[in-house]
């Protein structure tokens, strides 16, 4: 009886070594395809200290910036350019299967430092990219169809079935990044007014083309809202049930790529669907490498021989430390707190643990906004700095489609929300337009938030205009 109940514990926590080694090919593309979305601002966001200061982010987030910025603070002109062939390197091990976790930990590092670098132009997306970098430096990586395994480096095994303390938290990671957004959707767009979904969609700083075709099937939109939260529930009853493995598992998987293709297809996210799906190979049952969903292939009469295992001792147990820490970040945000429990705050943010998933919780507003730069020439002209001189409109802009353009609007979002970061923002949208167009200088600018009710049908216009603040265009002098 023992023995049974042990063995049905080790197969909810299993994972196939196949399904690893998996990952370990999307986990690493998904590393570059994240670097590629930086094309275009890195320059700016990333290299320049005149628009997003090392001194400005750690205002912002001191507890990170003082782990990672301290490279950049001893070679500020170098460690900028060599971070990303850095990661592209580390990257393309991983893939390989080349030192496979070495690889993978050097891959959550440096994408830390990038994160870390500037905050403020990072998204949901590269959340989930971290936290799995780092629950997935603990697994065997290198089992399957890697450098690993081609030159001796992993001994071969009587299972591809691998069930310990990684297994479970790769696992409990994935249940959290689903499971907690279905717990904290409590606002009224989802709980009274269930129009959650079509509010999703109305927002068209954020919406993708596409998603104005839905918009007329309220009706159904606001049906489907019914369903998200409880899909979003279930998710970790399909990855833990130790019976019908195969079937449930990728139902879960099916589910997941379903779910993550429509928000690519819908909603302008950047490369953070293709992560999701990348990543989520991970779990992937044995069943589907044999072939017995398929209809073909022996059928096991008994369970696989599971091990618990699989990492050195010293790496298990941080492993297990490294969970509580995680489960504690996770408990602090159901109960409301900004931040982990003291001291454990402190651990949670220097790793990425903070299990903050919050996307479109607890509600999704029924406004929407964007910013608006508005400049007075010298020759009285007010043109929209943020728009290259156009004239400034209350209509909405097009949403961004790249991913640099993803990014920039998490940018926009920060600024808004810290004063200090949009006055830098403006005052070098002033210096940039100076120089461009010296016979027609910027006198002075001001930033605004045009907000909008999306409830209402129609074109989206500006109706409400929010001043932020002004700054003065005018080259300094000295006295």
């Amino acid at each position: 009886m023992g023995s049974d109940i042990r063995t049905l514990l080790l197969r909810a926590i299993s994972l196939d070594t196949r399904s690893i080694s998996l990952f370990r090919v999307g986990i690493g593309l998904a590393v570059l395809l994240s670097l590629s979305t930086y094309y275009g601002i890195y320059r700016e966001m990333i290299v320049s200290y005149e628009l997003v200061s090392l001194e400005m982010i750690a205002r912002l987030d001191p507890v990170k910036s003082a782990v990672y910025h301290l490279p950049f603070h001893m070679a500020p002109g170098v460690i900028p350019w060599l971070l990303p062939a850095a990661i592209v390197v580390a990257a393309l091990a991983t893939m390989l299967g080349y030192r496979s976790q070495p690889a993978c930990a050097a891959c959550w590092l440096l994408m830390a430092m990038l994160q870390a670098r500037n905050p403020t132009v990072t998204n949901f997306g590269d959340q989930i990219l971290l936290v799995l970098l780092f629950w997935g430096a603990f697994l065997p990586l290198g089992s399957h169809f890697s450098l690993d395994r081609m030159q001796g480096r992993v001994a071969r095994r009587s299972t591809t079935v691998e069930a310990s303390v990684p297994t479970f938290a790769m696992l409990l990671q994935f249940s959290a990044i689903y499971f907690m957004p279905g717990i904290l959707k409590t606002g009224p767009a989802w709980t009274e007014e269930m129009n959650a979904v079509w509010l999703v969609l109305a927002q068209k700083w954020r919406a993708a083309p596409l998603a104005e075709l839905l918009l007329p099937y309220k009706a159904l939109l606001d049906a489907s809202t019914y369903l998200v939260r409880p899909l979003e529930m279930v998710l970790p009853l399909l990855l833990f049930t130790p019976f019908a493995q195969g079937p449930a598992r990728l139902a879960a998987v099916a589910g997941l790529w379903g779910f993550h293709l429509l928000l690519a297809v819908f909603l302008v996210l950047g490369a953070f669907p293709l992560f999701a799906i990348l990543a989520s190979t991970v779990l992937l049952p044995t069943a589907f490498w044999d072939g017995k969903l398929l209809g073909f292939g022996p059928v096991a009469a008994s369970p696989e021989p599971l091990r618990f295992g699989g990492a050195r001792r010293v790496s298990t147990w941080a492993c297990a430390g490294f969970i509580g820490v995680s489960l504690i970040g996770a408990a602090s945000i159901l109960a409301g707190r900004d931040q982990a429990w003291s001291p454990f705050d402190r651990l949670t943010r220097t790793f990425y643990l903070e299990q903050r998933w919050t996307m479109y919780s607890p509600d999704v507003l029924g406004f929407d906004g964007w910013l608006v730069a508005p400049a007075l020439l010298s020759s009285g002209r007010r043109v929209d700095l943020m728009r290259d001189g156009d004239p400034i409109t209350a209509a909405a802009p097009p949403a961004p489609w790249s991913g640099a353009g993803a990014r920039r609007t998490s940018y926009f979002d920060r600024i808004y929300e810290v004063p200090d970061l949009g006055r830098v923002y403006v005052e070098q949208l002033c210096e940039d337009w100076n120089r461009d167009n010296a016979g027609e200088p910027a006198v002075t600018a001001e930033f605004h938030c045009f907000w909008v009710d999306i409830r209402k049908p129609g074109p989206q216009v500006m109706e409400r205009d929010e001043m932020l603040f002004r700054v003065d265009c005018r080259p300094q002098t000295g006295g």
